[in-house]
């Protein structure tokens, strides 16, 4: 029997096959044109302090944080407002992984980032200019204290991990102006202050190769693995396990920045199947409840009972977000019997079913996942802390066939980047892990 995937027509006008699978082929510029014209039509970010203000360039207008990448450029300068009442300044650019116990039982800070920006000293140093350029390179690593192991920087990340104990996460960057200032009540009277200006360092990654990839249940020379066999269990030992098929055209290596399709399919003989045929997606759920002429309130209410009256999708696919701490580096004592390792998850993406079709011995969900807006980075590890995704695939059994078959819920790996194929500027990802 062919595989019913063979006979899915997906996106037929959006997606096409490569033949090869080349990890450095490389993409059109046109997407990196736009972002060069960007960046050249780019305001710069100001904040300011009644004695000294830090512009930031090379930032698109409406920033509302400074952007950056590792290994990329910070252009800035200080200007300076009151230099009369100055009598030092001092910018330093700072990175931390701060992992704190939420109860103050413990805490592990890991500087990552630390590199003086500018210095000067009423003292020594001759008269302070009106506005100090300076000019510094990001690191794309940083080196492990006590262990001198290189790690890639870690993108600005933040987290809440409840539970006893529970966990704040935060990778957070900064460039910090420490200022020591005087007033006219005379030279004794000083006083320090220091400006803050939060920055965010964010991967810029893509996927290797391009997408869509045909089915394949391993990696090899023709492509990555894009199809995964599952089972959902029997509640009798006498009963075959329902085979379900997950395949993921576009591998486990995508963009958050585009909906990812996805096929779950389930093999069966008639009389299984059958309890699993009850849902089909209604074009209710693509489009508000009711069109511009119909506000009334029956009309609302029709819409609802409507809905509410209409099976419910044995499948449910997200991709969930795992956020790992260790607290042996906290000083957090560990419960007797577990592991020195805390987790916390939740759900970044939604999958939404767009089509069911059925063969003479399995039925399809087709339908795409889409990352939440306010996800910026994919995955990373760094001392002390791991941050995975996966697609997780839950079926449970409709209520007439719940007594023979056990809830399906098992997880994919998959490696989201930040950017599509399509940018050449983006560093090329081509593993999982």
């Amino acid at each position: 029997m062919r595989h019913p995937f063979a006979n899915v027509q997906y996106y037929a006008s959006e997606l096409r096959f490569d033949d090869t699978y080349d990890s450095e082929d490389a993409p059109s510029s046109s997407n990196e044109k736009s972002h060069v014209q960007r960046a050249l039509d780019a305001a710069q970010v100001v904040k300011r302090s009644r004695r000294l203000a830090v512009l930031l360039g090379g930032q698109e207008s409406g920033s509302a944080v400074p952007t950056y990448r590792p290994g990329g450029t910070v252009n800035g300068s200080l200007a300076i407002l009151s230099p009369s009442e100055l009598l030092s300044v001092h910018a330093v650019v700072h990175g931390y992984i701060n992992i704190s116990e939420i109860a103050g039982a413990g805490r592990a800070l890991t500087e990552v980032l630390h590199e003086d920006l500018y210095s000067w000293n009423a003292d020594s140093d001759p008269p302070l200019p009106s506005r100090i350029p300076f000019r510094y390179t990001l690191p794309s690593q940083y080196t492990v204290p006590n262990l001198g192991d290189r790690l890639p920087l870690p993108p600005t990340y933040h987290a809440y991990l409840s539970g006893i104990p529970g966990f704040t996460v935060h990778v957070s960057y900064h460039i910090a102006v420490d200022m020591l200032y005087t007033k006219r009540q005379g030279p004794s009277w000083r006083k320090r202050r220091c400006l803050r200006v939060p920055l965010q360092l964010q991967h810029f990654t893509r996927p290797a190769a391009r997408g869509p990839f045909r089915l394949s249940s391993e990696p090899d020379a023709a492509g990555p693995r894009t199809m995964f066999r599952l089972h959902m269990p029997s509640r009798q030992t006498s009963r075959a396990q329902i085979e379900t098929h997950v395949f993921l055209p576009q591998s486990q290596i995508c963009s958050l920045k585009e909906p990812i399709p996805f096929f779950v399919t389930l093999f069966g003989n008639e009389a299984t199947l059958a309890p699993f045929l009850c849902y089909v997606p209604s074009p209710a759920s693509f489009h508000p409840l009711s069109s511009p002429s119909e506000t009334s309130i029956d009309s609302l209410q029709r819409a609802l009972k409507l809905r509410q009256s209409a099976a419910t999708c044995p499948l449910r696919i997200v991709i969930q977000r795992t956020t790992a701490v260790d607290v042996d580096r906290t000083g957090v004592p560990c419960v007797e019997g577990q592991v020195g390792q805390d987790f916390a998850s939740k759900c970044i993406g939604q999958g939404v079913i767009h089509n069911v079709s059925r063969g003479p011995k399995s039925i399809t969900w087709a339908g795409t996942i889409t990352v939440n807006a306010d996800v910026t980075s994919g995955g990373f590890a760094a001392i002390g802390l791991r941050v995975s995704d996966s697609i997780v695939v839950s079926i449970k059994p409709p209520e007439v066939s719940r007594s023979r078959w056990m809830p399906l819920c098992e997880t994919i790996a998959v490696r989201l980047t930040t950017e599509s194929y399509g940018c050449s500027a983006a560093v090329p990802v081509s593993s999982v892990v």
